[in-house]
């Protein structure tokens, strides 16, 4: 399990310093592409700016910036995390949400949820995980979702420990 705690990146994410938030991540992205967590942490908040371009305060940040380098770690992510269970359910997750960002809506949206059931079947034991992939497909198994909600309450908060945006968007939306 990931520890999503990152003060510097948590205190640009929580003072909305969303260009200077992007260009620390990357940097340290291209220093190291391999690490899971800032590869994670650049894709989730550039997938953040852009749902949330019209809730945020977006004056003066570049959103093309923030859209070419969404695919650029989508695009390597697919190539070098393809069987990381933490990548596969979170950019599943924001690829099935809103797959336009990502390419062809149609092919990118079925992509999501195929990362999704992948996530789930490479550990069937992860309430987290297993709630995110049965919330895509409610109608199949309204109980079994029931039932992943109610026992990933209580690993939530352990789970997404940290100020990020990641960490408190995961907090507010999985506790459901």
């Amino acid at each position: 399990m990931i520890n999503w705690e990152w003060n510097e990146a948590d205190i640009l994410e929580k003072n909305q310093q969303w260009n200077e938030a992007r260009t620390y991540i990357y940097t340290k992205w291209m220093e190291n592409q391999l690490d899971l967590k800032v590869t994670i942490r650049l894709g989730f908040l550039c997938w953040y700016i852009l749902v949330e371009w019209d809730c945020i305060n977006s004056e003066g940040v570049n959103q093309e910036k923030f859209e070419n380098s969404l695919k650029e770690v989508t695009q390597f992510g697919l190539m070098n995390f393809s069987e990381e269970i933490e990548f596969l359910w979170i950019f599943g997750y924001m690829i099935s949400m809103f797959p336009y960002y990502f390419g062809d809506y149609e092919e990118m949206e079925q992509l999501g949820i195929e990362m999704l059931r992948k996530a789930h079947h490479l550990d069937t034991s992860d309430s987290i995980v297993k709630m995110v992939y049965l919330g895509h497909n409610y109608n199949e198994n309204p109980k079994e979702y029931e039932k992943s909600c109610k026992m990933s309450k209580l690993l939530i908060v352990d789970r997404f420990k940290g100020e990020g945006i990641l960490a408190e968007y995961f907090r507010e939306v999985l506790n459901r």
